[in-house]
């Protein structure tokens, strides 16, 4: 049992003494690996070109997931949004990338590839209103958005109310945006 202690304080020390510790860029290395995160993106809150007509909810309401989720937010982000989707031509990967906005211009994800090219039809690659929610399933982050076409401000005002509400029913009042802004500019 001695000869035991004798080289397992001899193994230690030689891994404190010889090369135990990283190097200083090393840990530096290591430390950027485990935390790496593309920096969080922030657009300016685009014009929105109002319809002015009556909104049909089958016709101007968008339903998705929201891709890129686990990516772009942490667990701070949990709970609902209002924002806006647009074009994210800063998108290495898909130039045509449609980002998805908070109220504050930071982006939280995507519309998912597959549904892009309807997606890009049926808004005319123009920035529409959104609201939508970031939530766990399974210790796993994910996002449902429902994106608006901009009829008329009462229209956007019922349809937020909706969602909101159902965000309320089905997760609780703590996942309620904290701050909601429906207000645009519009061309």
């Amino acid at each position: 049992m001695t000869t035991f202690v004798v080289i397992a304080v001899i193994a230690l020390l030689i891994f404190c003494f010889a090369g135990g510790k990283p190097k200083d860029n090393q840990k530096n290395l290591r430390s950027s690996r485990s935390n790496r995160r593309e920096p969080d993106k922030y657009a300016r809150k685009p014009a929105i070109r109002m319809l002015n007509r009556d909104g049909n909810p089958r016709e101007d309401e968008w339903y998705t997931k929201i891709a890129g989720v686990t990516f772009h937010n942490n667990r701070d982000e949990v709970g609902g949004f209002s924002g806006w989707v647009a074009n994210d031509p800063s998108n290495k990967v898909d130039k045509n990338a449609m980002g998805i906005y908070n109220e504050s211009g930071r982006l939280l994800g995507y519309i998912p590839a597959d549904e892009l090219d309807s997606y890009r039809r049926w808004c005319d690659g123009q920035p529409q209103p959104c609201v939508g929610i970031i939530y766990t399933d399974e210790d796993y982050l994910c996002g449902r958005v429902k994106i608006l076409r901009p009829c008329n401000p009462k229209f956007l005002q019922d349809e937020f109310s909706k969602y909101l509400q159902w965000i309320h029913d089905n997760y609780g009042r703590s996942y309620l945006p904290k701050k909601l802004s429906m207000q645009f500019e519009t061309e």
